[in-house]
């Protein structure tokens, strides 16, 4: 009487790895460009928060934040996402009153770092940049959030 043998042959086990890492391969940097559009639009939709808050912050005062203090009250966070580990770095600029900036730039060595800057400000002008370079056009149309890169 033969006995079955139960088991995978060694041919079979390495068929089973090397499509597995094909697999890998072609899912991870999806992900990972997944993972930083993600990252992307939160921080686009933190922007739009902070651009409500300082025109609430106008309705009352009749002017924007200037000094530290009074931008602390309207958004005292200068990293984004305030809990976890810092994605952006924020940056609010009202000086004059009449106008405000908001913008963030990718924390160094951070996921979102190849992602570029992003800007707003009080004309409703977005722009965002995909390179680390620090700076975008708020004139260009170009590099508006809703330009398809």
């Amino acid at each position: 009487m033969r006995k079955s043998i139960l088991g995978f042959t060694l041919i079979e086990l390495m068929v089973t790895i090397s499509i597995i890492g094909v697999l890998m391969a072609i899912a991870l940097p999806s992900y990972r460009q997944y993972v930083v559009r993600s990252n992307r639009v939160a921080a686009q939709s933190e922007m739009m928060n902070i651009a409500a808050l300082l025109e609430r912050y106008r309705a009352v005062q009749m002017t924007y934040p200037m000094s530290p203090s009074e931008k602390t009250k309207v958004y005292s966070a200068t990293q984004y996402p305030v809990s976890g580990g810092a994605k952006y770095n924020v940056n609010l600029d009202s000086t004059d009153g009449l106008s405000w900036i908001i913008k963030f730039t990718p924390v160094t060595g951070g996921t979102q770092i190849a992602d570029g800057a992003m800007m707003i400000n009080n004309f409703g002008q977005r722009c965002w940049k995909k390179t680390d370079d620090a700076t975008c056009d708020l004139t260009d149309p170009t590099q508006a959030w809703s330009s398809t890169k």
